[in-house]
């Protein structure tokens, strides 16, 4: 296995030639390099004379492959942006998982879920597959995130306003103000000779 022969009258073993890289054959008698089988999707074969496909080697976490008959690690392509490959072997690029929402991935080739970054505070996101920081929504006014990794902002409670958008808290009225309202984005005077 692993092997061919493509001269008419062969006078021993020495004369029969390794399958070229990225290719294997699991059965004896091959009489030319096209009989050799390439190594799967997902795999490559970086060495001559594989004897089975279990010989090709499996593309690594973070990688896929979406050909036949692959020879180097390198012919493996990193998931794309805001994705990540938790298990090495994978056929194309849909098959990377996204990146959870309140996260984003940045650069190709990620891993793992652990190396999808959160959203900063005063931010969240409620998509998967966020690719930068910048994707990441800021809160509006009247809202806040004071989580990492947020999927939606909080609102203000009453007595409390935020006037900002992208903030990481709300801030109490001033003791001459009320405010009855969530989410509010400013206070009310209370005026003078009230309390």
């Amino acid at each position: 296995p692993g092997k061919y022969q493509d001269t008419a009258v062969a006078t021993n073993i020495s004369a029969c030639k390794p399958c070229t890289e990225g290719t294997y054959s699991d059965v004896l008698s091959l009489e030319d390099a096209g009989d050799c089988k390439g190594c799967p999707k997902g795999t490559f074969g970086d060495s001559k004379g594989l004897p089975s496909v279990y010989s090709c080697a499996t593309c690594p976490h973070g990688t896929y492959q979406a050909d036949q008959g692959k020879s180097l690690v390198t012919d493996c392509k990193g998931c794309p942006e805001g994705t990540f490959g938790a298990s090495p072997g994978l056929v194309q690029s849909s098959d990377c998982t996204k990146c959870a929402k309140g996260t984003f991935g940045i650069g190709k080739g990620l891993a793992s879920a652990y190396e999808c970054i959160g959203c900063p505070l005063g931010t969240y996101s409620d998509v998967t597959g966020v690719s930068k920081a910048t994707d990441c929504e800021s809160c509006s006014g009247g809202y806040f995130s004071d989580t990492e990794a947020a999927t939606e902002c909080k609102h203000c409670i009453a007595g409390k306003y935020q006037g900002s958008s992208g903030m990481s808290e709300c801030t109490d009225c001033p003791a001459d103000s009320y405010n009855p309202d969530t989410a509010s984005q400013a206070c009310t005077n209370i005026g003078t000779g009230y309390y």
